[in-house]
């Protein structure tokens, strides 16, 4: 957990090929700083326990000095040279109490500000620079409103309670009829679990709500609509309160999929315990208390750096940095291209399933667990925008509105104050 200074976390490096490093979780060092925050606490009880036991010596000091003034010692046959060693010994344990707590003491005050400068680097870098992006993006002018939601489909499907597992069931949702998500009623060790799965942007047309403005949603009005329309879907396949919920989105859709774990119906009424993105840009969202973020991110993918905030190392989110093969040629920038396709992001989740390391593999045992069956009753539900006004709901216009303009007479000719 130290460095070799004995105050510092040291950061596990990964373990797998694929993966170019792990931030956040148990072996981020935000948690390693808590782990070392407590064990400052302790060192600082133990040096209040040595001052404890000094205050005690000190008072058989005392009484045994005066005792031997008074000639109490002497009285009672003791010889004067082991009067004199007793002394000298507790006088030396004196000594070493003292320089004990003051050692203690001083590791912890060492621990306390080297913490210290971190939170200070990490606001610096992090926490400051999400909040002056976040108020230099301007309040986009977009008008979202209520969906409309039609469950479309429902089968059994195979699905495997790895992260590979869950990225699979995205191509599958999106090549459903307009903007579609699936939820899957999956068996685990502890009840039922439904994965909710969310894909990336389609399109332009304002009546998808997975098009373009979908992004602008996400980001601006929490995705409050998609969030209403995702419980309607939960409590349709019946789904009850307090149900174990997992969240998969891929690119738009993790933004959505963070968004509906911290707030809203999906969060009020169910246990959100999981959250996978891949490719999304969602570094400055904070995961709830009780819920476990997963963000794979490929190093040559740009999407997930839109927000232009690092990701944030805290121990219920963890932000994985892939370096695999993409295919993409290097004289090809980086961008849409192979880098961000979903394909990329699975043979990623592949690597993440293999790993070991302390931040991950408790997150992969989690998933196994609610994930034990080899099948998954899939629904799937369509999602649309209806249009703001419904053109057979405006009424006609009067007859008197209907001028008819004379021959020879050029529009707008005439009383053009009655006009106006």
């Amino acid at each position: 957990m130290t460095n070799a200074g004995g105050h510092l976390p040291v950061i596990p490096p990964a373990d797998v090929d694929g993966i170019a490093r792990v931030i956040g979780g148990v072996g981020g060092i935000r948690f390693q700083w808590e782990e070392l925050d407590r064990g400052a606490q302790i060192v600082r009880n133990a040096a209040e326990e040595l001052r404890r036991i000094w205050l005690n010596l000190t008072w058989i000091e005392m009484r045994f000095l005066a005792a031997r003034t008074m000639g109490n010692v002497l009285a009672a046959g003791v010889p004067s040279a082991a009067g004199m060693a007793a002394a000298e010994g507790i006088r030396a344990g004196l000594q070493r109490v003292s320089e004990g707590s003051s050692t203690l003491e001083e590791t912890a005050d060492k621990i306390a500000r080297s913490r210290m400068a971190y939170e200070f680097a990490e606001f610096a870098t992090t926490d400051h620079l999400s909040l002056a992006v976040a108020n230099l993006l301007p309040s986009a002018p977009y008008v979202s409103r209520p969906l409309l939601v039609e469950r479309t489909r429902t089968d059994s499907i195979p699905l495997e309670g790895t992260m590979d597992g869950l990225l699979s069931r995205v191509s599958p949702a999106k090549g459903e009829p307009g903007s579609s998500f699936e939820v899957l009623e999956v068996a685990g060790e502890s009840g039922p679990t439904y994965v909710v799965v969310i894909p990336g942007t389609e399109g332009a047309d304002p009546a998808l709500p997975f098009s373009a403005g979908g992004i602008v949603e996400a980001k601006f009005e929490d995705s409050e609509y998609i969030n209403d329309a995702v419980a309607s879907a939960l409590v349709e396949v019946g789904a009850e309160n307090d149900a174990d919920v997992m969240l998969v989105g891929y690119s738009q859709g993790g933004m959505h999929a963070v968004n509906l774990a911290n707030s809203g119906k999906v969060s009020e009424n169910y246990s959100v315990n999981l959250v996978l993105t891949a490719g999304s840009p969602i570094t400055e969202e904070k995961a709830p208390e009780g819920t476990t973020f997963l963000h794979l991110a490929h190093k040559d993918d740009r999407v997930p750096t839109w927000n232009f905030a690092p990701p944030a190392d805290r121990p219920n989110q963890v932000s994985v940095v892939l370096d695999h093969n993409t295919g993409r040629p290097e004289w090809e920038d980086s961008g849409f291209g192979p880098p961000h396709n979903i394909d990329s992001y699975r043979h990623g989740a592949q690597a993440v399933d293999e790993s070991s390391h302390p931040s991950i593999a408790p997150i992969t045992a989690a998933l196994g667990a609610a994930v034990t069956g080899a099948t998954a009753r899939r629904h799937v539900f369509q999602i649309t925008r209806p249009p703001l006004i419904n053109p057979q709901l405006l009424p006609a216009a009067p007859a008197h509105q209907h001028r008819q303009v004379k021959e020879g007479s050029a529009p707008g000719a005439g009383d053009r104050a009655r006009d106006k």
